[in-house]
């Protein structure tokens, strides 16, 4: 059949609520998973289906539907849950702390967990997972298509939402999510939208300072998406050079903060106590860019 424009109708069946995403690991072609059903989906009955697919990374995948079974009704056991999700927030990768910097395009990070699962079958009215930029609650992103539960796990999962063209500046987002029982958390993350081209390195310092026996040094950077070629170089308060640190890390956020080190020199002999210095250079060559500090001042005890 066509309509008046000549284009062909037909028929199709939407299903547009999901009641769970998550995947499982295949041993010998078989899987298995389980969760709990929030109690607020529709309770008439009616035809559910499982949508799946696998792949072993490789060259071979595998895809199908199963849809010979009922979903509705509600059940007789009581579970007694009076706490929210725990929930942590980033942007672009767990390295950020809040009030961190990034570009105008980040990605914003969620991680999430509960005894029995969160809620992203988005049926109770206000009960979605969703973020709220600087406040305007008049538009508000529903992320439950971005949540992913993590495998072989239906408690906890992650979200990553992209998002785009935020104005330089400073910035915050309140993300909400919501377990199966109806309790809710909220969680603030603080950030700054910056353009660090040809600013060098940005917050950088070592902690603990002052030191005993190891230090991690900290920075944030714009060189992102990339390979970075890391060297930090500490020197004694005359300026000779007395250790090097050379580490390659790519980089999915705009923050380093896990090069160690023990308070040892290039040879292995621990350093007196005493005030000491450093610089840390930062090059992509994928970009050909490279970045540095100035020097910082760090304390052995």
């Amino acid at each position: 059949m066509s309509n008046d424009s000549g284009s062909p109708k037909f028929k199709f069946t939407a299903y547009r609520t999901i009641i769970f995403k998550g995947s499982a690991s295949v041993t010998n072609g078989k899987w298995k998973f389980s969760f709990w059903v929030p109690k607020n989906i529709n309770y008439s009955y009616g035809k559910g289906r499982i949508s799946y697919y696998a792949t072993d990374g490789n060259q071979t995948d595998a895809g199908g539907i199963f849809s010979n079974f009922i979903v509705g009704g509600s059940s007789q056991q009581v579970v007694e849950d009076d706490e929210g999700p725990q929930m942590d927030a980033f942007m672009n990768d767990e390295n950020f702390v809040s009030g961190g910097i990034t570009n105008e395009n980040p990605v914003l990070l969620l991680k999430l967990s509960d005894d029995l699962g969160i809620n992203v079958t988005g049926n109770a009215i206000g009960q979605d997972i969703t973020a709220t930029l600087d406040g305007d609650n008049k538009n508000i992103y529903i992320l439950n298509d971005f949540y992913v539960s993590q495998k072989d796990n239906f408690n906890s999962g992650v979200v990553r939402f992209p998002l785009s063209k935020i104005a330089q500046g400073k910035h915050y987002i309140i993300a909400k999510a919501w377990d199966i029982s109806g309790n809710s958390t909220e969680k603030r993350v603080d950030f700054a939208v910056k353009s660090l081209n040809n600013e060098g390195l940005k917050h950088v310092y070592n902690y603990p300072n002052p030191f005993t026996s190891q230090t991690m040094f900290q920075f944030e950077h714009d060189l992102v998406n990339t390979d970075l070629d890391i060297l930090v170089n500490i020197y004694s308060i005359t300026g000779k050079l007395i250790k090097s640190i050379t580490q390659t890390k790519y980089s999915t956020g705009f923050r380093v903060n896990d090069i160690g080190w023990n308070g040892q020199d290039d040879f292995g002999a621990s350093l007196a106590r005493g005030v000491y210095l450093y610089k840390i250079h930062v090059h992509s060559k994928d970009l050909n860019i490279t970045r540095e500090s100035n020097f910082e001042k760090l304390v052995k005890l």
